[in-house]
């Protein structure tokens, strides 16, 4: 696999997902404006209702392991935390689904991220269950795998 930055990677995600025809147009139809999309360096940041919709990316953790082959296996696990504005609670409980759902086929649609040298992998979700209503937010765990010849 081609070596390539950390940064590159993370980069690339939010390219993916500014440029995904499918998400932007759910974003468009569903809350009536595109899907901000930036990096984040804490869970939380101060956030207007101008905001969203967003996707917030963070990089919480990494693991590191090194064969005998003088060969870097990196596993980084993004947070994604995505947040969007619905007054109607009913409305939020499918749009939160669906909001997942067209990350995920996003990410899936290259999941070596245009030949980045990375496979990359949906993980596990959970959302506020409405406690900032009429603001929803989830966070997705994306899993980043990376080999290196060193």
């Amino acid at each position: 696999m081609a070596w390539s930055s950390f940064v590159d990677i993370v980069n690339r995600i939010i390219q993916t997902l500014e440029n995904d025809t499918d998400l932007q147009n759910f974003s468009q139809t569903t809350w009536g404006k595109p899907l901000g999309v930036r990096k984040a360096v804490k869970r939380r940041e101060e956030l207007t209702h101008e905001d969203l919709p967003i996707v917030m990316i963070t990089a919480p953790s990494q693991e590191s392991e090194y064969s005998t082959g003088r060969v870097l296996y990196r596993t980084y696990t993004l947070h994604f935390y995505c947040g969007f504005l619905q007054n109607d609670r009913t409305l939020a409980q499918d749009e939160i689904v669906k909001f997942e759902e067209q990350i995920e086929q996003a990410l899936l649609k290259d999941t070596e991220l245009g030949g980045l040298g990375v496979v990359i992998t949906p993980g596990d979700s959970v959302n506020d269950e409405g406690f900032f209503r009429p603001v929803y937010f989830m966070v997705k765990q994306i899993k980043v795998f990376v080999e290196r010849s060193i």
